[in-house]
């Protein structure tokens, strides 16, 4: 890599962590307080351990028999829908986190991350040191902006 190509480091935003010890009821509300859509997950020596995001609270949210049943699904209403949300409020973290998650250092080149997003169909990939601690998160978000100032299309970035 040239000394002029730019870094992971260089467009990552801050990676938001949370304890692999806390609830999802407790995840939920700091992804809202924080405003973001994933979180870190470490252990009690802040080594990188899983991610959490909207998605996985989503399909937690759901009931399994309604899931995959689009009939059923018509009948459901915001009761169970309730329901359903409630059984998940103290599930510990690590019990719902992805744990096989790729990650990246922060010396990489963008298009090595950009690989391994699309590669893996990851949307965020954590920025980890060489202890394994989370430094960053880079998302498809960051990469877009990449890409449209690379275009010439940054007039909303202003």
């Amino acid at each position: 890599m040239s000394p002029n190509e730019m870094t992971v480091a260089s467009i990552m935003r801050e990676a938001i962590t949370i304890s692999v010890h806390v609830t999802s009821k407790e995840a939920l509300n700091a992804m809202i307080c924080k405003k973001t859509n994933a979180l870190v997950v470490i252990d009690d020596e802040g080594v990188f351990v899983g991610l959490i995001n909207t998605r996985i609270f989503i399909e937690q949210a759901i009931p399994a028999y309604i899931s995959n049943d689009e009939i059923a699904a018509k009948f459901a209403n915001e009761e169970v829908f309730r329901k359903s949300v409630g059984r998940i409020a103290q599930v510990p973290i690590r019990d719902l986190m992805v744990q096989n998650v790729s990650t990246i250092g922060p010396d990489e080149s963008i298009l090595k991350a950009a690989i391994q997003a699309t590669k893996n169909r990851q949307i965020r990939i954590p920025v980890l040191d060489k202890e394994n601690k989370p430094i960053g998160l880079l998302s498809q978000t960051e990469i877009k902006h990449l890409i449209a100032n690379y275009l010439g299309v940054d007039k909303c970035f202003a």
